[in-house]
């Protein structure tokens, strides 16, 4: 496929030259009016030169491994994010054709959101205009291995509250190539359940609701991919992903909490394949607001054999991540923590299961799943707001 420019006509910050076209470090910088919100991000770029139809902003919580990408006009050369939590996030953008061609990514720039300033207190005052939301999980991804049959990818996730809730569903796995991950399911398909009842279900993205898609700026990157917007009433959902004609690969599932407001995710759970190397299971996380939260996060093998699963990973082992910084890691749940994750009922059923409870401040972190000793099977990765 023809690129409409090579990484070689992009050059690193540290050696920038008026080449284009260019994404710049100096033209990026952050808009943030309450140090304590969560906030946009705007990045700039000269404009391209040939024949240009559009921009990807290409954008996550880990370098070079893009989680969110924006679809921008051909005219555009800048673009603000919606919303960040505190942490790290590391950027890239591509040009794309009228033929849907698209260029390598530009080189990558990051930049950190400041986690939020302690409250006032003793009769002090709060920032006009600050947030009253509480903190709260704002998005949910799990990146694995889609099989067929029992190995499809199964993501649930629920929501409390009292009213409604908007949120983005989404299916990624081709523009997963130009984060360097091999063996993509090229064409995922996305069917939402609640219970058995299914109540939507999408192959391409722009084949319905292509313009609200749009709108939220978290269009798929690929036509092949799928996307479903829909407002649900609380409770508990499940979005399954498959291959089309049962083809098999490495996809990510994603949750978005498209209007923030007290109704909110609390529980998101991904049953997949755990392989090695670039296909064990990753599982994203972004708390939202200004004050820490309590996260419970397990991966679970052996008690999935009660429910009929087959092929189970016999033995996860779970790392946290903030960036590329290990938070923490476990291996069987009761060699730490024992006591602490019994009292929250969401004890693993399995000693040679995994899981950590931990309070975290709001940002963007990543859980890994892989199997002890390079082990591989079905396995089940979750995360739960305690709070």
């Amino acid at each position: 496929m023809p690129t409409l420019f090579s990484k070689r006509d992009l050059p690193d910050f540290t050696a920038l030259k008026p080449l284009k076209p260019r994404f710049s470090l100096a033209a990026l910088w952050l808009i943030c009016s309450a140090p304590a919100l969560a906030t946009p991000i705007t990045l700039g770029w000269d404009a391209s030169s040939g024949s240009v139809a559009g921009y990807h902003v290409h954008y996550g919580p880990i370098s070079a491994r893009y989680t969110s990408t924006a679809t921008v006009a051909a005219s555009a050369t800048s673009y603000t994010t919606p919303d960040l939590a505190a942490g790290t996030y590391y950027f890239a953008v591509s040009a794309f054709d009228g033929a849907g061609n698209e260029s390598s990514y530009s080189n990558e720039v990051s930049t950190t959101v400041a986690a939020a300033a302690p409250k006032p207190t003793g009769g002090g005052t709060t920032t006009p205009g600050a947030s009253a939301l509480p903190t709260q999980l704002i998005n949910l991804s799990t990146r694995a291995w889609v099989g067929a049959g029992d190995s499809v990818l199964i993501a649930g996730f629920v929501i409390r509250g009292t009213s409604p809730k908007k949120v983005l569903i989404r299916a990624i796995g081709p523009s997963m190539a130009k984060a360097g991950v091999p063996n993509l399911l090229y064409d995922p398909t996305l069917t939402l359940y609640s219970g058995q009842t299914v109540l939507a279900s999408n192959n391409d993205w722009q084949d319905s609701q292509k313009t609200a898609i749009e709108a939220t700026g978290k269009a798929p990157p690929d036509p092949q991919e799928s996307a479903i917007l829909t407002t649900l009433n609380p409770g508990p959902y499940t979005a399954i992903i498959r291959g089309v004609n049962d083809t098999t690969g490495n996809a990510l599932v994603e949750v978005y909490d498209i209007e923030r407001s007290t109704i909110r995710l609390i529980n998101v759970s991904t049953r997949g394949r755990t392989e090695t190397g670039d296909s064990v299971m990753i599982a994203g996380f972004v708390i939202g607001g200004s004050s820490p939260k309590q996260i419970l996060v397990r991966a679970l093998g052996p008690a999935l054999n009660a429910a009929g699963v087959p092929q189970t990973l016999a033995d996860p082992t779970l790392t946290l991540y903030q960036g590329q910084t290990v938070v923490t890691g476990n291996d069987n749940w009761q060699d730490g923590q024992k006591t602490a994750i019994e009292a929250t009922r969401k004890a693993p059923l399995n000693p040679q299961e995994s899981a950590i409870l931990k309070t975290l401040n709001p940002g963007a972190y990543t859980a890994i799943v892989r199997g002890a000793n390079g082990t591989v099977g079905n396995s089940l990765v979750e995360v739960y707001d305690l709070d």
